[in-house]
C-alpha cells in the first residue's frame, strides 16, 4: 500500500501480521475519493473523520494533502497501534488523532461536526444505514459537509436523506451524501 499524492506521495506502508476482516481501500478508490474532494475543498482547512479507519490509508492521504485535523476511529487494537506508529514514522502524528473505539459508540458520544467524513465499514457490516441516519440526526457534518461511504455492490443507500450521487469502481461503490439541512425559510 502506498500514499498516492501530496508531500508523502509514493511512501509505502506495510502492515505486518494478520489483521482478520481488515480490507484496505484500494489506490483506485482513494484516487476517486480525492477527485471528489479536491474540487470542493481546500483540504488544509477541513476537519476530517475517518470511520472504520483500518490501516489508516485515508487518514495518511489526507495528511499528505495538507489536512491538519484528522480523527481516525478504529476498534481493532492492532490497527490502532499500526496507525499510530505509521503516523509517527511519517511525521504526521500531530495531524492524526486515533480514537480506539467502536464507530457506533463514537457517533453516540461525539458532538463536534466535521467537514468531511469517510466511512469504510466491513462489507459484512449490517448497520450502515442506521449509522448514516445517526450521523445526520446528530448532525456530525457541518452545513454542506460531505460523507463518502465505501461499500460493496448489493448495498444501496440512495433512499436515505442527503444522498447526492454514487460512483462505481469495479466491485466497490462510493455513495456520496451532502448535508444540506433545510433553512428556516423552507
Amino acid at each position: 500500500m502506498r500514499i498516492i499524492s501530496g508531500f508523502l506521495g509514493g511512501r509505502k506502508f506495510y502492515p505486518k501480521g494478520k489483521f482478520p476482516g481488515v480490507r484496505p481501500t484500494s489506490d483506485k478508490t482513494r484516487e476517486a475519493v480525492f477527485n471528489i474532494l479536491e474540487h470542493r475543498y481546500d483540504l488544509s482547512k477541513v476537519r476530517f473523520l475517518d470511520l472504520f479507519a483500518g490501516f489508516g490509508g485515508m487518514s495518511y492521504e489526507m495528511a499528505s494533502r495538507g489536512c491538519r485535523d484528522i480523527t481516525a476511529v478504529e476498534s481493532n487494537p492492532q490497527c490502532v497501534a499500526f496507525i499510530q506508529k505509521t503516523a509517527s514514522d511519517f511525521g504526521i502524528d500531530d495531524s492524526i488523532r486515533v480514537v480506539p473505539m467502536k464507530v457506533e459508540d463514537f457517533i453516540r458520544i461525539h458532538h463536534q461536526p466535521y467537514d468531511i467524513i469517510f466511512a469504510d465499514p466491513p462489507y459484512r457490516y449490517t448497520g450502515t444505514a442506521a449509522l448514516l441516519r445517526n450521523i445526520f440526526n446528530k448532525p456530525l457534518l457541518t452545513h454542506g459537509g460531505i460523507l463518502i461511504v465505501e461499500h460493496a455492490r448489493g448495498s444501496y443507500f440512495e433512499h436515505l436523506p442527503h444522498f447526492a450521487f454514487q460512483k462505481r469502481y469495479g466491485r466497490t461503490l462510493l455513495s456520496v451524501f451532502q448535508y444540506l439541512p433545510p433553512t428556516e425559510e423552507e
